[in-house]
């Protein structure tokens, strides 16, 4: 499982890419996309590429604020991984 996650993690995000969600869920019974975090993951997902492709010529810059609000969802996210994995004997990937 963690072989076939990894080799799609490069190209794609569980954001962007349905059946990566599928392919989760089915590996490990998890359907991330119903976490109650799942929404503002998107929301960061979204500021994050605006502001990695758009950089500076973006509208309006990101506040501390939003800053804040990724690196919080960005942990949620990672705990929610680690425990998903974890749960599925695969603590040693985390």
């Amino acid at each position: 499982m963690v072989k076939i996650i990894k080799g799609y993690q490069r190209r794609y995000t569980f954001v962007q890419d349905e059946r990566l969600q599928r392919l989760w869920t089915s590996l490990s019974g998890d359907q991330i996309q119903k976490a109650s975090f799942w929404e503002r993951y998107t929301k960061h997902v979204k500021r994050r590429n605006d502001a990695v492709h758009q950089g500076m010529h973006r509208d309006a810059p990101v506040t501390l604020a939003a800053a804040n609000q990724s690196i919080t969802v960005a942990g949620e996210f990672i705990a929610h991984l680690r425990n998903v994995l974890s749960t599925n004997g695969l603590a040693s990937y985390t």
